[in-house]
């Protein structure tokens, strides 16, 4: 997918508080850590537990 010539490597969807500072909180973590991922690895991200890892989250099973 493409937006205004540029490719789209990751969608991620968020759901977040109506309060202005928790949502740009929340984006601004997201850009600061994402782009520090190399491309090849965003590229990669097919799964929720791959954006978690790069988000350097992890899942409890």
């Amino acid at each position: 997918m493409t937006v205004a010539d540029t490719t789209v490597q990751l969608l991620v969807v968020v759901l977040a508080n109506t309060s202005q500072v928790e949502r740009n909180t929340i984006f601004s973590y997201f850009y600061q850590t994402l782009r520090k991922q190399p491309l090849k690895s965003i590229n990669a991200a097919h799964e929720y537990e791959d954006v978690l890892s790069l988000l350097g989250g992890h899942i409890d099973q």
